[in-house]
Formats: structure tokens, sequence, C-alpha cells
């Protein structure tokens, strides 16, 4: 009789915990369709709210492994991606855990018809990424950045479009990379696979700092065309004493600026030659103005 007892009382603790574990899952999964609601407003260029949403998919699947909701929802997120090959892998493991389900089937028939992006990832394969496929994905990705632009800012109009280019895919690709290590975690020590990781994870980071510095440097290309106007518009009427402090201490402002980054190795000389065209005309204005 006490064993009964001893026995029901380990199934009420298994079943509390099961209970906190599927309350945490459910969380962890209406967080991350919060997430992705931000992605899909930003037109999925907020790659932070993909992060959270893949964190939070993952982490609900690791508390929950019998709900096929989240796998669903990592399903499509890496169908967005482009990633097929991961895509397929959390489809099978929703249609496996719900067979009546109808999304995990029609988001597979949709892969079939749909061109990816990423490499080496095939739509028909339905098996889980294993050792190998991620040391292969991560080489193609190494081999694949090779011929991009460098993660360099430059004074270079449209310059920024590449860089936010190349750190989105480089993004996806991580993205994607990394669920497949989250996949293999249950099965094996993926430290060493992680640690192959990091030379991509340092080339986003190159890339988030360039496209930084390069957005700045098209907003001090902006200011010097727009002050470059005012002081042509003002050579063919007039301009105040204090409109053209105005524009000096700007123009000072910006010196300082230029300085700093060439001193920082950055290749600012279109700026400079701008601000350099512009100073002449500022003398020019001077000069008018004084007669």
């Amino acid at each position: 009789m006490m064993q009964l007892k001893a026995l029901a009382g380990l199934q009420a603790q298994r079943e509390a915990l099961d209970n906190r574990r599927h309350g945490q899952a459910d969380s962890f999964y209406q967080d991350g369709l919060k997430a992705f609601a931000r992605a899909s407003k930003s037109g999925f260029n907020d790659r932070g709210a993909l992060q959270s949403a893949l964190e939070n998919w993952v982490e609900a699947v690791k508390r929950q492994r019998t709900n096929p909701e989240p796998c669903i929802a990592l399903g499509y997120l890496f169908m967005i991606l482009g990633d097929s090959r991961t895509a397929v892998m959390y489809l099978k493991t929703a249609q496996r855990l719900a067979p009546q389900h109808p999304d995990p089937p029609a988001l597979l028939e949709q892969l079939i018809h749909q061109k990816t992006a990423q490499p080496a990832a095939s739509v028909q394969s339905s098996e889980s990424p294993d050792e190998d496929d991620v040391l292969e994905l991560i080489q193609s990705w190494m081999l694949r950045i090779v011929s991009w632009p460098p993660p360099v800012a430059k004074a270079q109009p449209g310059y920024s479009a590449q860089l936010n280019q190349c750190r989105s895919q480089l993004g996806a690709g991580l993205l994607a990379l990394q669920a497949q290590l989250t996949a293999l975690d249950a099965e094996m020590d993926v430290s060493l696979l992680r640690a192959r990781l990091q030379p991509l994870e340092r080339r986003q980071s190159d890339y988030t700092m360039a496209l930084d510095l390069t957005l700045t440097f098209e907003k001090l290309a902006a200011e010097l065309n727009s002050l470059d106007l005012r002081v042509k518009q003002a050579l063919d009427s007039s301009m105040t004493a204090s409109e053209l402090d105005q524009i000096l201490d700007r123009l000072d402002w910006i010196a300082d600026r230029l300085d700093e980054y060439s001193n920082q190795g950055h290749d600012v000389a279109s700026l400079e030659t701008r601000y350099s065209e512009l100073c002449d005309r500022v003398e020019s204005l001077q000069d008018q103005l004084d007669e």
C-alpha cells in the first residue's frame, strides 16, 4: 500500500513537472509569435525579431517535444529564410507528431515548388542534419563569402545596400546553422561545431559595423549636399551673417568628423573632396557678403 502511495506521489510530481514545462513551452511559443509579427511588420528586415522568434520557438520545442505547432512555425520561418533543408526537418517532425494537421503537408508541397537561396539545400531531403551535413554547410558559407564585398565602410553612394544584403544573407545562414546545431545538441556534443561558426559570426559582426559607419558617411554626404545647395542659392541672392555662421559651425563639426575617421584609417577621400569644394564656395560667399 505504501509503495502504491509512493508511486502515486511520483506520478503526481511528474504530471506537475510536465504541466509546468508545457506552460513554459506555450509561453515561449507565444513570445515567438509576437517576435515573428514584428519581423513581418518590418518586411523581415528586423533580424533581431527573427532571431527572437527562432530562439523562442526552439525553446518551446525543447520543453514540449510532442507539440507540432512550434515545429510548424520553425518550418515556416526557415522557408522564409530560404533554408529548405531545415524547414523540411521541422515540418517532417510536425507531420510525424500530428499526421492529420493540414499545415505540414501544405508547406512541404509549397517547398517543392519554391526555389531556395541558401547553399547546399535540398527540398527533397527529409532527414535531420548530421555532423557532416553541418560541416559541409559551414564550409560552403565560408567559400561563398570569399567573393562578397569586404566588410569595410566606404563613402560611396549605394554601398550601404551591398553591405546590408551581405549582412542579411549571412545572418539568415547563421540562423539556419544555429537551428541545426540546436537539433544536433540533443544527440551529441556540438561545441566544436559551434567553434567552427565563430569566423562566420565575426564576419557578420564586421558587416554590421561597416554598414553602420557607411550609413554615417551617407548622412555626412547628404548634409554636405544640403549645405552646398544653401550656399549656391545664397550666391544668387543673399544670406545673413547669422546664417553664414551656422554653416561655418557645421563645416567645423564635419571637418572634425572627417579628421577622426581618416585618422582611424577609413577612406573618406570623396567626402573630403566634397568638403573642400563646399569650403571654396563658402569663401566666395563670404567675399560677396563683404563687398
